[in-house]
């Protein structure tokens, strides 16, 4: 997941370099700020990737 994570941070600064947006932008570093700032936030973020991908796994779908 980590490396997932380093991944976005290119996708994410690409996406705020050739957008010319502010509300996208402010949407984006908004959400960088409060993940960065509050743990609990990636730890939910985590809890449901995890979730998503048991379910993925998940032979009686």
């Amino acid at each position: 997941m980590l490396e997932k994570l380093y991944d976005y941070n290119f996708v994410i600064k690409d996406m705020i370099e050739h957008n010319n947006d502010t509300k996208i932008i402010d949407s984006i570093l908004y959400f960088l700020d409060t993940t960065i700032k509050d743990p609990m936030v990636l730890s939910q973020l985590y809890a449901i990737y995890k979730k998503q991908t048991q379910n993925d796994l998940s032979p009686f779908q």
